[in-house]
């Protein structure tokens, strides 16, 4: 089965950003902002529940196809475990689902909130 994450250009992202959003995604955002006793991962702990290297971490952090790190000291970093869930339910929506996902629009949205 063809993974349907998609990451689309700046361009592409201008020119789509009218399309809505899937109904289970927002879903899914609006249960992390509930959370309300989130706990906070190091690089080793988001190791183990993604499953990813650390230097692939660090490259989807770049790319913005992975929510950054909370910088918590001048060497430390840790990543809320909501926005951890959140993207890993993503995946597996996109995954298993035939409708794309477009993981920068997912990330950039589910950042957001934290800024509010």
């Amino acid at each position: 089965m063809k993974h349907s994450i998609k990451v689309c250009d700046d361009e592409q992202r201008i020119t789509n950003k009218n399309q809505v959003m899937s109904p289970e995604l927002l879903a899914l955002i609006e249960r992390v902002r509930a959370v309300v006793n989130d706990r906070l991962l190091r690089l080793t702990q988001v190791k183990v529940k993604t499953g990813l290297a650390s230097s692939t971490i660090w490259k989807y952090v770049k790319h913005g196809t992975l929510p950054p790190p909370i910088r918590i000291g001048s060497r430390s970093a840790c990543w809320k475990e909501s926005e951890i869930s959140a993207w890993i339910e993503a995946n597996a929506f996109a995954s298993r689902s035939e409708k794309s996902v477009d993981i920068k629009a997912f990330i950039a949205l589910l950042v957001a909130q934290n800024d509010l």
